[in-house]
């Protein structure tokens, strides 16, 4: 990919400026419907929005002592009179159920929402093909709609031409916190707890987003930023999970001499997006705000 002097960041409300339904809610409805078993599952164990949007957030807060405590009914002692050996596997059954549900199943389901998205073929904006693309939009909304070459986009976290490569998962380090506590005496600890455990401390690993794994991956990209003079920041929420990326573009490019154009959905954004993207060293004199529908017709006229 040649260095270029423009730098197009795409999160998701760019897609739904282009009215698909690409929201989480709109997630959360296509699996209320299709799955209401996995549906309740998430509703029980994870610590979520009723409207889903915090959902990748979420896959990091499992109720795991909600979860244990379930699964402990599953936990018969080896002296009970209705002991069977097949029973030794129950707990850490009910436990790889439910994290399995909430790790391999709802990804699925994910990428099986994600493919009956219909992209629209109408153009709403106006770029500059040449430019650079980094969207964290799993959608061909730019390919599709606007003709933009796959070599001057980077799907930060994989898209649906390589459906196995999407990455989905909260932002937390796992050797930041300690998920599982044992509830129990030292002394009442076997095996299946052990095990349990490790169960539970797999899917948190499983559900992570190796944020400084995808950045080392794609470090030519980042590289190729230092002619970039103007970047436009499209429909992204700028959140704590993804800062990680915009700080690996602020380290390749001429700070002080490159503009922001920031969108904003609402005005409680706009000091939210200032206050972030400065705590990585963008000056504020730098960046301009505005609505992405206020682009949208300075860009047609």
């Amino acid at each position: 990919m040649k260095s270029t002097k423009t730098l197009y960041i795409m999160g998701n409300g760019f897609d739904l400026h282009h009215h698909i339904s690409s929201s989480y809610q709109n997630f959360m409805e296509y699996v209320q419907q299709t799955d209401s078993t996995l549906y309740n599952l998430v509703e029980e164990y994870l610590q979520i929005k009723d409207d889903w949007s915090d959902f990748e957030e979420a896959l990091a807060s499992i109720d795991v002592d909600s979860l244990i405590d379930y699964a402990s009914m599953f936990l018969k002692s080896y002296g009970a009179d209705d002991w069977r050996d097949s029973a030794h596997h129950d707990y850490q059954f009910e436990i790889d159920r439910v994290v399995s549900e909430l790790s391999t199943t709802l990804k699925q389901h994910f990428i099986a929402w994600l493919k009956q998205l219909k992209i629209p073929h109408k153009k709403s904006l106006k770029f500059k093909k040449k430019a650079q693309y980094l969207t964290f939009n799993y959608t061909n909304t730019l390919q599709n709609t606007y003709k933009i070459s796959n070599q001057n986009i980077l799907h930060i976290h994989g898209s649906l031409k390589q459906p196995k490569n999407i990455i989905l998962g909260h932002g937390w380090k796992p050797k930041d916190n300690q998920y599982v506590e044992d509830p129990f005496e030292p002394s009442e600890v076997d095996v299946r707890i052990l095990e349990g455990n490790t169960i539970l401390e797999d899917y948190f690993l499983r559900t992570f987003k190796p944020t400084d794994k995808i950045i080392k991956k794609h470090r030519k990209f980042f590289k190729n930023l230092k002619d970039v003079r103007m970047i436009y920041v499209l429909g992204h929420s700028i959140s704590n999970v993804d800062i990680a990326y915009f700080h690996a573009i602020v380290m390749h490019i001429k700070l002080r001499k490159t503009q922001w154009i920031v969108s904003y959905h609402n005005p409680n954004e706009k000091q939210k997006h200032k206050k972030q993207l400065q705590s990585i060293g963008i000056p504020r004199s730098n960046i301009k705000l505005i609505k992405l529908s206020k682009l949208k017709r300075k860009k047609n006229r």
